[in-house]
């Protein structure tokens, strides 16, 4: 048993490790950087671990060579053990607070550290060529880290400022071939570190700048699906790159249709007619997204939405006899207004039945959320035999309503290829239902039971009783 517990502890340590990883991936590598910093930022987030870990032990290796060659020298173990010291705080920095700013924080001070350190540890050796060899490596090596080019020019121009001071203070002269070379070395390391920082920061906009022109289409692209499509619908789509027809047992569909639109629209322009149109409509698709009804299409002067697609509800015919008296009323408005200033109107008729229906997505290049099925059909019937400024439903629609709404039956009606239906007008809310006088909006006992019904309960009228009741 104890020797599982080494095992156990290793297990537990890689699930963290993993579980850091998926947190960074997260929080760092999935949020689309909007200006060249943040990009900068991310890019350094996805560094800052790998420079960390190296500094940490890296330059403790060449403690001992250091003792052997200059063991009178102890400021060259202090500085090199200093950038573990560094290191690990970057890390800790890094790890506990996961921002992308102080990420790139990190990474500058790492950078500006080892620079500067490494400047001062060749010119306390007195330029010797060994090191001068690794002062040229350590100048070339910030080019691979993503600074911000005034960040990168600042810490190079630092470094070798700090490394001939450091010459000039212990009298250093350069008067072998052999120093002159490596000196000669270590300023084309300096050169190349400016320019190379230059031409990289360069690639590292332009690579950024093309990727923000492409994600700023694609999400033009996605705004417009969305604006098509309801949201499910178009990431299964983007997913899958197709939407499986779907069956719904009970939705209802909402028709609307102006009366008189052709004589009207005749003494219109067609900017009038577009704007007349385009306003109603929009107030249309507004009532529609507040009572979580999915607008379909616009058919000339038709409008059609439906309740219970693409997510299945219960209370959908109760949806849709709200959005129509919400419009009926916005309409009955507009017809006073217009009538004030003499002025042509538009009156509207309203359709409902409820009922089952297939929905799903038709087209390839032009995409477009329909629905079929005998459901849709009547749902037109019935908009076609209301009347103006009436809201007419079938009698499915009419059972599903009934408790909530004053409704009128008007009797079996002739539909075209339907036969005789049995049809209903609603008129307002019920009293003990309603928070205004005109019966249009719903009061809070109305919403209790219409939360109850969202949560699958079932309701039943309790004559002997007089009031409604919930059932599981």
């Amino acid at each position: 048993m104890q020797k599982k517990a080494p095992v156990q502890g290793a297990k537990n340590l890689i699930l963290r490790a993993l579980a850091f990883l998926r947190l960074y991936e997260t929080t760092v590598l999935h949020e689309y950087p909007r200006t060249y910093r943040e990009e900068l930022e991310r890019q350094m987030m996805k560094l800052i671990p790998a420079i960390a870990i190296w500094g940490s032990f890296q330059w403790l290796l060449f403690i001992k060579n250091d003792t052997m060659l200059h063991g009178d020298a102890a400021i060259l173990p202090v500085l090199r053990v200093g950038l573990t010291l560094v290191c690990v705080t970057v890390f800790a920095y890094y790890y506990f607070s996961r921002n992308p700013k102080r990420g790139y924080f990190g990474g500058l001070v790492v950078m500006s550290y080892l620079e500067l350190a490494t400047a001062v540890i060749t010119g306390r050796v007195e330029a010797e060529p060994v090191y001068m060899s690794g002062y040229s490596l350590a100048l070339v090596l910030i080019v691979l880290v993503p600074l911000d080019i005034r960040h990168s020019f600042a810490i190079i121009t630092a470094s070798l400022a700090t490394f001939f001071a450091m010459l000039v203070l212990r009298g250093v002269k350069i008067e072998t071939a052999y120093h002159e070379y490596n000196l000669l070395n270590l300023m084309s390391a300096g050169v190349a570190a400016y320019l190379m920082s230059y031409l990289i920061n360069a690639i590292r906009r332009r690579s950024w700048e093309k990727s923000i022109i492409i994600e700023n289409e694609r999400e033009k692209s996605d705004k417009l699906l969305r604006n098509t499509l309801p949201d499910t619908i178009a990431d299964e789509l983007k997913n899958s790159g197709r939407v499986a027809p779907q069956l719904y047992t009970d939705a209802t569909v909402l028709f609307t249709d102006f009366v008189g639109f052709t004589q009207i629209a005749e003494k219109m322009s067609p900017e009038e007619l577009i704007r007349e149109l385009d306003n109603c409509f929009s107030y249309f698709d507004q009532v529609a997204k507040r009572y979580k009804l999915e607008k379909l299409k616009t058919i000339g002067d038709s409008y059609m939405c439906a309740g219970g697609i693409p997510a299945a509800n219960k209370t959908h015919a109760l949806d849709c006899v709200l959005a129509a008296l919400e419009i009926r009323a916005f309409m009955q408005q507009m017809k006073e207004i217009k009538a004030a200033q003499d002025l042509p109107y538009w009156e509207l008729r309203i359709g409902i039945h409820s009922g089952p229906l297939v929905a799903g997505v038709i087209g390839e290049s032009k995409f477009a959320y329909d629905v079929w099925g005998d459901t849709v059909n009547t749902a037109s019937r019935m908009e076609a035999a209301g009347t103006a400024a009436e809201i007419n439903i079938s009698v499915k629609s009419y059972e599903q309503v009934k408790y909530f709404f004053n409704c009128e039956f008007r009797g079996r009606l002739a539909v075209k290829n339907k036969g005789e239906m049995e049809m209903y007008f609603v008129h307002e809310l019920k009293e003990k239902f309603s928070a205004d006088e005109v019966g249009r909006i719903p009061n809070t006992t109305f919403f209790e039971i219409y939360d109850e019904l969202a949560r699958g309960k079932k309701i039943a009228f309790k004559k002997d009783l007089g009031y409604l009741a919930l059932s599981a």
